[in-house]
């Protein structure tokens, strides 16, 4: 992603090739970001799709958090598109079995078209596979 910038805040999202990616394309998504700037899933990795246990395309992603942290995953996004900046952070889910799954979220801002503030490539991975 840096590399591919340059001089700029953000590479395009047709200069994303996924066979240089191929090692985390299960995990990688990217979000299209609206005028109402709610971010829906354009394209989802499989094991993506699998920690959720459903296809994600169509989803808006704050969607995915559990009402209490919405605001704050939103304010993350919101930084990320503003400012052209990176975001990684680490987080815990709980599964459906009420274990805990430690996450690293990375998101990094795309331009689409030359218009900024457009798309987010990123990728969530458990630090180890749930059961």
């Amino acid at each position: 992603w840096d590399a591919l910038r340059g001089e700029r805040a953000a590479p395009e999202r047709g200069e994303i090739e996924p066979g240089e990616i191929r090692h985390v394309l299960a995990d990688t998504f990217i979000l299209e970001i609206e005028d109402d700037r709610s971010a829906g899933f354009r394209l989802a990795g499989t094991r993506l799709c699998a920690l959720f246990g459903k296809e994600l395309k169509g989803t808006r992603f704050v969607d995915l958090w559990p009402g209490h942290s919405a605001p704050g995953i939103r304010r993350h996004l919101d930084t990320v598109v503003d400012e052209t900046a990176g975001l990684v952070m680490g987080l815990v889910g709980t599964t459906d079995a009420g274990d805990t799954v430690d996450l690293e979220l990375v998101l990094l801002p795309l331009r689409h078209r030359g218009k900024p503030h457009a798309r987010v490539l990123g990728t969530l991975s458990p630090a180890v596979p749930p059961v």
